[in-house]
């Protein structure tokens, strides 16, 4: 049986909410599939969980205990493919899988946006940059869900094949199908909206990192223009 080990930062608000269709799928098809994470909730779907220190900012949690554990684990278990995701879960992932790569693990990095891109602080480019540049050295699959980030790897990790894919795989055909008339009136009624508003929808946990100050910058300037527009 092929094993395969997912990497990331925290079991609740990543591996909860991107990753169990992927887990699924891959057991289906007769994958073992475990996942290395902080476990601050349970995730039965997988096959075995690893319990790690860090955090979702790899300079507040336990990185290096975490590259310890995990390394010890990699060694010993014998994963065939380590699959990396968000900042701490790369750091980690491809450092504890850096020595098993010599006996045919390979290493897939999903990159879920690049904090170095253009018109990014000096800061980013400063920390961002080197990091990524080092840690693509050892790894064989560099996947980007944006094009600059994608055209950046090419240009950047040069000895690393990068794909690219649209997203993190939202299923768009169900945001496709048609509301009747009296489903969009009665929604409109619920949430408050006039029927005449042009609604515009931005999806994201209310953080810094999901920027939502420029967003209710921008906003304003398009009330400007449509009086009627709604933000949710």
């Amino acid at each position: 049986m092929k094993k395969i080990l997912i990497v990331t930062n925290v079991a609740k608000e990543h591996i909860r909410k991107f990753h169990i269709p992927t887990i699924l799928m891959l057991k289906e098809m007769g994958y073992q599939v475990d996942v290395a994470c902080k476990m601050d909730v349970p995730i039965p779907e997988c096959d075995h969980c690893i319990d790690l220190p860090c955090d979702r900012n790899p300079f507040k949690g336990r990185v290096l205990d975490s590259i310890r554990i995990l390394r010890r684990q990699i060694n010993e278990i014998g994963y065939d493919v380590v699959h990396c995701h968000t900042i701490t879960g790369g750091i980690v992932g491809r450092l504890s899988a850096k020595k098993a790569r010599k006996n045919g693990l390979k290493v897939v990095y999903t990159n879920h946006g690049m904090h170095f891109y253009k018109g990014a602080s000096i800061i980013r480019w400063l920390i961002g940059f080197p990091v990524e540049w080092m840690l693509a050295k050892i790894t064989d699959v560099f996947i980007a869900i944006n094009s600059e980030d994608y055209q950046n790897a090419k240009r950047f990790f040069r000895k690393t094949h990068v794909e690219k894919i649209d997203g993190i795989g939202v299923n768009l055909e169900k945001f496709y199908k048609k509301n009747t008339e009296e489903k969009s009136v009665l929604l409109r009624q619920k949430l408050g909206i006039p029927q005449n508003a042009y609604i515009i929808t931005y999806i994201a946990e209310i953080n810094k990192n999901k920027n939502q100050v420029s967003l209710v910058k921008a906003f304003s300037i398009i009330k400007k223009e449509i009086d009627q527009a709604v933000l949710l």
